[in-house]
């Protein structure tokens, strides 16, 4: 059914692979899973956890640049 709203991910350092497909196409989704994901999994450096935690909680912005909401994983994604 196409190929939007898809996300991959190799991580050998512990032996696997991710892949995320939204159902809805959306790459926005997408992208805040595979954060989330990476986060949760993988062994970070405080400036790499930094850089993801950006994309896991994006700003949702309307047509005036205005910040209207945020984009974020549900809390069986993140483990809390």
């Amino acid at each position: 059914m196409g190929a939007e709203g898809i996300a991959g991910a190799v991580l050998p350092e512990i032996g696997l692979g991710i892949a995320v497909k939204c159902d809805d196409g959306g790459q926005r989704a997408a992208e805040v899973i595979m954060a989330a994901l990476l986060m949760r999994l993988m062994p970070l450096s405080a400036e790499e956890a930094a850089f993801l935690e950006s994309r896991v909680r994006p700003p949702m912005k309307n047509w005036n640049g205005l910040v209207v909401g945020h984009l974020r994983p549900t809390e069986a994604l993140i483990g809390k």
